[in-house]
């Protein structure tokens, strides 16, 4: 999908004369990396390949814009019959759903509760040291491998890190004493990662990212567009011709969006999406196991992908 959108940029000129063939290019592979892992390893490609800020700004605009557009679908798409006929033969209209009603009763001396929410900031503040501190170290080590691997494999910094982190979390996360940690890092992984767009916007020059918006926009829609088309028909030839020969395997069109999800949006959407189910909860285990792991290694193989499809296009 990214290189049929560059070969559209390239022959309709959509970055305009003198630097948009590089722009061209440069748009490719941080897509390419980002559609296959995630935002890091679209800036990590973004860095290894020098893409301008003005640029990267333009693209993770209409990254976002395309993002929103895309889980949409993906969610409405599920309950068209047409489509489900094609992976449902037997296909019935009903939906399990169930509802969850939670009744909460608040209780207690406001002064008290006030005082519970001071110590639970104070203890969340004191966690967030250390936490920070074995981020920096991980981050630290990645980029040491990096110095010394890159030239060979670019973007090893990202692989290192998401398969690091993964692998000390499943060591901890049954433990009693990482509970409150677990907290405080999601609290913190939302923090940074906002900060992060912010970054982008700071450093992006204002009149330039809205030019080249459009094109950027377009880019991205064709490169998604081109992605659950082939997706969506490399399944069905799939499906006829291993799955259905065999009695004990399934393909079902929830099972296509979660690949579809894990690529493009990553571990933490596809497990978000694989929650929406409706239908076969009773698999909702062990999709959100697949869609994670598998959302993992995109992490680490994007940026290698993005670098490489850089170069594949000439830069």
């Amino acid at each position: 999908g990214c290189w049929l959108s560059y070969q559209c940029a390239v022959s309709f000129n959509w970055f305009g004369t003198g630097v948009g063939m590089e722009h061209a290019r440069a748009a490719t592979a941080c897509l390419s990396a980002s559609y296959v892992g995630g935002s890091v390893n679209c800036m990590a490609t973004a860095r290894l390949i020098g893409a301008p800020a003005d640029l990267l700004g333009s693209l993770v605009t209409a990254d976002l814009f395309t993002m929103a557009i895309y889980f949409s679908f993906l969610s409405s798409s599920l309950d068209w019959t047409w489509l489900l006929s094609k992976f449902h033969p037997n296909h019935q209209s009903t939906i399990i759903r169930t509802q969850e009603t939670e009744v909460s009763v608040q209780t207690g001396d406001p002064v008290t509760e006030t005082a519970s929410d001071s110590k639970r900031m104070l203890r969340q503040s004191l966690i967030s040291i250390p936490l920070l501190l074995g981020t920096f170290c991980i981050v630290q080590c990645a980029n040491q491998v990096e110095g010394v691997v890159g030239k060979i494999i670019p973007g090893t910094s990202c692989a290192v890190i998401s398969l690091v982190a993964p692998l000390l979390n499943s060591l901890v996360m049954n433990r009693e004493w990482w509970k409150p940690v677990s907290g405080v890092a999601t609290v913190l992984s939302d923090f940074f990662f906002l900060s992060f767009f912010a970054s982008i916007g700071i450093a992006a020059n204002l009149s330039s990212a809205l030019s080249m918006g459009p094109s950027c926009l377009l880019f991205s829609a064709i490169a998604l567009s081109v992605h659950m088309i082939m997706t969506v028909l490399g399944c069905l030839f799939w499906k006829k011709t291993v799955v259905d020969k065999n009695k004990n395997s399934t393909l079902e069109l929830e099972d296509v969006w979660i690949a579809s999800n894990a690529a493009i949006g990553g571990p933490a959407t596809a497990a978000a999406f694989c929650s929406c189910m409706k239908r076969d909860l009773g698999k909702l285990q062990g999709r959100t196991i697949a869609a994670t792991v598998w959302g993992v290694v995109g992490y680490a193989i994007g940026t290698i992908l993005g670098v490489g499809m850089y170069r594949l296009v000439g830069g």
